[in-house]
């Protein structure tokens, strides 16, 4: 994942529009199911802190939103900006 993250900051969205959104939908019922087929366990080894999204980020001239949403609360729920080595959560 952090690969697939570095891949958009140097080459992808950024490189076109200066602004990446990352987002993770975690959802588990009682039974261990995901609510819907798109969201993530909240133990998924694939999810990427803030503070790895900022330091792949680095310097860079571009605005990352990084929007968390956990029914469970595990994970902290709401909506950051990552930039130039800053991470600022949105009001």
């Amino acid at each position: 994942m952090a690969a697939q993250v570095e891949a958009r900051v140097k080459f992808g969205e950024a490189a076109r529009h200066k602004f990446i959104v990352h987002l993770y939908r975690l959802s588990r019922e009682p039974d261990g199911r995901l609510t819907s087929g798109r969201d993530w366990s909240p133990l998924s080894k694939r999810i990427l802190s803030k503070e790895e999204v900022r330091d792949t980020v680095g310097q860079r001239d571009i605005e990352l939103y990084y929007v968390m949403f956990d029914s469970t609360n595990i994970h902290e729920s709401g909506v950051w900006c990552i930039r130039r080595g800053t991470i600022e959560k949105a009001k």
